[in-house]
């Protein structure tokens, strides 16, 4: 049974890191798919109503300070929705390591492109759409590539996926 639940939150990060890399945006679905495997898994697991409201908690919390974020335009709606979501997984006991390892990975991915953006590119690299927009100054960062490897680092620790381990 966990196979399923690990095998689409996979492939809900895989399609969200790519989808950041190739158009800037992670689409809604990103998000919604995540509540609801989160509430199927919930429903198999059949945590503690305090832990759900932790996790809720959690989730909302995030959402209400990525609002703000988005609000200053420091972070992407979409980001904000999918972070939101992943709160929901991870709760209070993994949030904050998932948080520091997408920091983390967001750093270098901002110091990788501000040092990519400044070398020039030969005209054939720049024929590849997603070279082209990585590459141009006036793009922001697709940090769903940043999210999507932290969510997948900080998953199995979760206490959703452990309980998932015991189907």
């Amino acid at each position: 049974m966990i196979y399923l639940f690990t095998g689409g939150f996979v492939c809900l990060m895989l399609f969200a890191a790519y989808s950041d890399l190739r158009s800037y945006t992670l689409p809604n679905f990103i998000s919604i798919a995540l509540i609801i495997l989160f509430i199927a898994a919930s429903l198999l697991v059949m945590p503690p109503w305090e832990a759900l409201v932790w996790h809720i908690g959690i989730a909302s919390l995030v959402f209400l300070v990525g609002f703000l974020l988005f609000a200053i335009n420091v972070l992407g709606g979409g980001d904000v929705k999918v972070i939101s979501a992943l709160a929901l997984w991870f709760g209070p006991s993994s949030f904050m390591p998932f948080f520091v390892i997408m920091a983390f990975l967001g750093g270098i991915l901002a110091l990788f492109l501000i040092i990519f953006r400044k070398i020039s590119l030969k005209e054939k690299w720049l024929q590849s759409k997603i070279l082209k927009s990585l590459h141009n100054p006036h793009e922001g960062i697709p940090y769903g590539v940043a999210i999507a490897p932290a969510a997948l680092i900080e998953l199995p620790k979760s206490e959703i996926y452990l309980a998932l381990s015991m189907f």
